[in-house]
């Protein structure tokens, strides 16, 4: 019975230690994640802790120096030629920053994807959600290159070009495309890009006619009559591609908006939809006068900003004169040192 009970004790200790340790793993990918974010390497020649010489890439630039821009109108620099040593580069980046989240296969999987959501791209399946592309397809090394640069407003994807050189993002982009065979094909690492055609003049009419199309190609049944996302199909539950549940789009809050909030991009996002989701590209069944002016009228959902309200500064270190107090409270914990060593309150207050 003493034998069993010291086993028991010992499997115990052993779950314990095991519990502990994954403890401590999120914990440290949590930590090499925000550091690695933050800390950068400047443009230099060093040599790692095995002998070995590594060149860092060049910083990025600073925060300040970037304006607000969408997904489409984002400037692409030109691609560097392809190499095993670029796509190595791709390979040490992705590790330092964007494993801790899509994990080291690039599933998705990753220690800390369980406290995310949405949850991390899953670069096996190649779903991506930003694209230029039609319904289904892949998208295009641009399209990549501004997902990585941009971010997504509204999870936990930062926009990295604030952090990486351009060299280190299209490294990344090529890297990534090894997680999916899918680039590989011949087929598919050639889709074409959806014209958007000339948008129609914005007026009363044509915002007038994208509600009225609205509810013809049936976006309420996801995204409400208002535009909130509290559509019939959202009652249902509806799902992305890894399982998790998703919520149809609220177009009054356009902070949201994964591209960016311009009737450009909204066009864009109808004619080719969010591939993983139940969002589908209308390319074809939306004729594309139409999906510029749904995406006008999409526009006039949009809360505006809240106002900024002038306040008269106050100044803490001008305290309000109450006098001589009634009563005198001692303070006697000496584990503490309070500021001011006098504390007054107006008789009522306790």
């Amino acid at each position: 019975m003493r034998g069993r009970q010291e086993k028991i004790g010992e499997s115990f200790s052993r779950i314990l230690f095991k519990q502990m340790k994954t403890s401590c793993l999120v914990t440290s990918t949590f930590l090499t994640f925000a550091l690695t974010a933050c800390n950068q390497k400047s443009n230099q020649v060093n040599n790692d802790s095995s002998g070995q010489r590594t060149v860092a890439s060049a910083p990025a630039k600073p925060a300040s120096s970037f304006g607000k821009v969408t997904f489409s109108e984002l400037s692409v620099p030109s691609k560097p030629v392809v190499t095993p040593d670029l796509i190595a580069h791709g390979k040490t980046i992705y590790s330092q920053n964007c494993a801790a989240c899509h994990g080291v296969n690039g599933d998705g999987k990753a220690d800390a994807a369980a406290f995310l959501a949405p949850k991390p791209r899953n670069f096996a399946q190649a779903n991506y959600r930003l694209r230029s592309t039609p319904s289904g397809s892949l998208p295009t090394d641009e399209d990549l290159f501004r997902a990585v640069s941009l971010g997504l407003p509204g999870t936990p994807m930062p926009p990295w070009r604030v952090h990486l050189s351009d060299e280190d993002r299209w490294a990344v982009v090529e890297y990534i495309k090894t997680f999916s065979p899918r680039f590989a094909d011949a087929n598919e690492n050639h889709p074409a890009i959806v014209p958007l055609g000339n948008p129609p003049t914005r007026d009363a009419s044509a915002i007038a006619e994208g509600k009225t199309l609205y509810s013809k190609f049936a976006c309420v049944t996801c995204h409400g009559e208002t535009g909130r996302g509290d559509g019939a199909s959202a009652a249902l539950g509806l799902v992305d591609d890894s399982g998790s549940k998703i919520k149809p789009r609220n177009f009054t809050q356009p902070g949201t908006f994964k591209s960016g909030h311009s009737a450009k991009e909204i066009t864009r996002t109808i004619l080719t939809g969010f591939n993983g989701t139940p969002m589908l590209g209308f390319d074809g069944t939306v004729k594309k006068e139409e999906a510029w002016k749904i995406a006008y009228y999409l526009e006039t959902l949009a809360k505006a900003p809240p106002s900024v309200v002038a306040r008269t500064s106050q100044n803490f270190l001008e305290r309000e004169e109450l006098g001589e107090p009634d009563v005198r409270i001692k303070l006697t914990e000496r584990a503490w040192k309070y500021d001011p060593a006098e504390i007054r309150v107006k008789k009522g207050q306790i």
